[in-house]
């Protein structure tokens, strides 16, 4: 299956995140004034939209709960289902702006990682109630993550 995205530039707003979701012909979207967006791209039409108040960095499926994690400017990670209508969990990752997400291919983790001047990864468990099992700290400004092997 080949998918091809053209993302542009809606009232001058510029999306932050994309994530596409892994079995379904969804995409969601994050953008700078807080907007997150549910896309069905086989029909070319938005099946969620869900209004932030902070703008949004990060974007992510989380296939196996039906969940999108949301990450903010000011370090909260918002967790709502699929269809964007519910909001069910909110937690603090960071001090500062989430600037990359990553779920895990096969456990229940979600990776956060923050902007300066806490420039630090954490894991949070999503079977227990998204308690940080792990935190790194580091010099390095993080810019990205992914899962390599």
């Amino acid at each position: 299956m080949e998918v091809s995205l053209c993302v542009r530039k809606e009232s001058g707003v510029s999306v932050e995140s994309i994530d596409l979701h892994p079995t379904k012909k969804w995409v969601v979207v994050g953008t700078e004034d807080g907007r997150m967006t549910v896309w069905d791209y086989s029909a070319d039409a938005p099946i969620a939209v869900h209004q932030f108040t902070k703008g949004r960095t990060e974007v992510r499926f989380i296939a196996r709960k039906s969940w999108v994690a949301v990450g903010s400017r000011d370090g909260i990670v918002h967790i709502v289902d699929e269809n964007g209508k519910r909001l069910f969990h909110r937690f603090e990752a960071h001090k500062a702006k989430v600037r990359c997400m990553v779920v895990h291919p096969t456990k229940s983790l979600l990776i956060t990682g923050a902007a300066s001047p806490e420039n630090s990864i954490k894991t949070w468990d999503l079977e227990n109630d998204f308690r940080n099992e792990r935190k790194f700290i580091g010099k390095p400004l993080i810019s990205c993550a992914r899962w390599v092997g």
